[in-house]
């Protein structure tokens, strides 16, 4: 009986550290992600936005990533910004969010109107 006890106390103990380890992670990286943000705040657009919507509190250790943008807006930034002679970032086109905010930016005449 005192052994079962002692397992279950060592099982609880590894279960807390575990998510005292996974809080002490995701602060730290709200902290360098606040940071980072902070320090391209004055020259990036996208830094403010990510400010703004307060991205740097996203967990590090979530499954599911940033959504991607599909493959019509991606096609469509592409071209906008051939066409208009402006630069597309990289990071633009890995975010659905960028991605959507590009486009509202750079291409209103080429873009339907919304129906809501």
């Amino acid at each position: 009986m005192v052994g079962l006890k002692i397992v279950l106390a060592l099982i609880a103990g590894a279960i807390g550290v575990s998510f005292l380890f996974l809080a002490w992670v995701w602060i730290m990286t709200a902290i360098f992600g606040l940071v980072r943000a902070l320090l391209r705040a004055p020259f990036s657009h996208e830094a403010r936005a990510d400010l703004a919507a307060l991205r740097f509190l996203r967990h590090p250790f979530f499954i599911f990533g940033p959504r991607a943008p599909t493959a019509k807006m991606r096609d469509l930034a592409l071209r906008v910004a051939q066409e208009r002679g402006v630069a597309l970032p990289l990071t633009t086109l890995r975010s659905f969010y960028r991605t959507r905010r590009f486009l509202n930016e750079h291409s209103r005449d080429w873009l339907p109107p919304r129906g809501w």
